[in-house]
């Protein structure tokens, strides 16, 4: 007699016995820590940890201080065609470039402090713009030498800016990223050594039920 509740389980008296064994749970984005670099592939997932401090940051606040960088790669030898013609080079390296994406944290302080680089950089700028100006103003190449010290610190500032997670080397589908804190990397290799393991439901022959 067939059930008269929709919800009811159905069984299959023409399927295989089932077994219950242990398997990993593979997730997209997964990642490892190898020689002070984080190894992945184009999507690399990072755990809510501060990719700068290593201190944890509350999943509640994860739309707040979680982020996701755009990264591309090249190979060094590419940028020898700078010499030959920078238009061949722009092209070959548009074509045989490697891209990923990583999604990271950071927490309150350290986002508080990358905010005050960004002011640094954006009031060297205008010191820049204000010493061309007297320069030209008074006809006198003196302030010019105060430009070439505010590149400087323009440069400086922005590598500062941007030196969180560069890719330093890809190589067989594998991206090896930079730029994380000791903490972080400490940290985040003891939450991947603690990932459980999951359930899954085998038919004697093998295969997913």
């Amino acid at each position: 007699m067939v059930s008269d509740n929709p919800f009811a389980e159905q069984i299959n008296p023409f399927a295989s016995p089932e077994s219950t064994v242990q398997t990993r749970k593979e997730k997209s984005g997964e990642y490892v820590i190898v020689a002070k670099r984080i190894h992945g592939g184009k999507v690399i997932t990072l755990p809510y940890l501060c990719i700068r401090c290593g201190e944890k940051v509350s999943e509640e606040k994860g739309i707040a201080y979680r982020m996701e960088k755009k990264l591309s790669w090249i190979h060094p030898a590419t940028l020898l065609l700078i010499l030959v013609a920078w238009p061949i080079f722009l092209l070959v390296a548009l074509l045989v470039r490697k891209k990923c994406s990583v999604t990271y944290s950071i927490c309150p302080e350290c986002k508080a402090r990358r905010r005050w680089l960004w002011l640094y950089f954006a009031l060297l700028l205008v010191s820049v713009a204000c010493l061309i100006m007297l320069a030209i103003t008074f006809e006198t190449p003196w302030p010019m030498l105060g430009v070439l010290g505010a590149v400087i610190g323009l440069a400086v500032v922005l590598s500062k800016i941007n030196s969180v997670l560069l890719i330093a080397w890809y190589s067989k589908e594998i991206f090896q990223l930079k730029g994380a804190g000791p903490a972080f990397l400490e940290r985040a290799q003891s939450v991947q050594s603690q990932e459980p393991y999951y359930t899954a439901v085998l038919a004697e022959d093998g295969r997913t039920a």
